[in-house]
């Protein structure tokens, strides 16, 4: 909860250019997304703000450049129809066509990953687990 409220009110003052410089901005994406909750709340502020985002803060290829942070983080096939059905819907975010297939790369290969070694990977903590008790 404190994590939500503290993200939405970072994202809400990051848009006052005298707080945060435009050059920096694109850096408050990269490092929020990095946990469920700031990636949650994060993309929901991007989704809902896009419009305002391209306007006032971020060029076309910087908006391809927070598509592909949000990517990163995307594991199933749920997530990227979901990211996907976003920039169909909303065709003026000004992403590339490059940069959204590139996205759309890097979600595919994380979800043959997860599929791959999530059964290997639970083991392997399973086990180490066990070991320590």
């Amino acid at each position: 909860m404190f994590i939500t409220f503290f993200s939405l009110r970072l994202f809400d003052r990051a848009n006052d250019q005298s707080l945060v410089r435009r050059q920096d901005y694109l850096s408050l994406y990269s490092y929020v997304v990095r946990t469920q909750a700031g990636y949650e709340v994060a993309w929901n502020y991007f989704t809902t703000n896009y419009k305002t985002i391209r306007t006032n803060r971020l060029s076309d290829s910087q908006i391809g450049t927070v598509a592909g942070y949000f990517a990163r983080y995307l594991k199933t096939k749920q997530q990227k129809a979901d990211f996907q059905q976003f920039f169909i819907d909303h065709t003026d975010t000004g992403i590339s066509t490059t940069n959204l297939n590139k996205a759309l790369e890097t979600i595919d290969k994380n979800i043959v990953w997860v599929n791959t070694y999530r059964k290997s990977v639970y083991d392997w903590f399973r086990t180490k687990n066990s070991q320590i008790l």
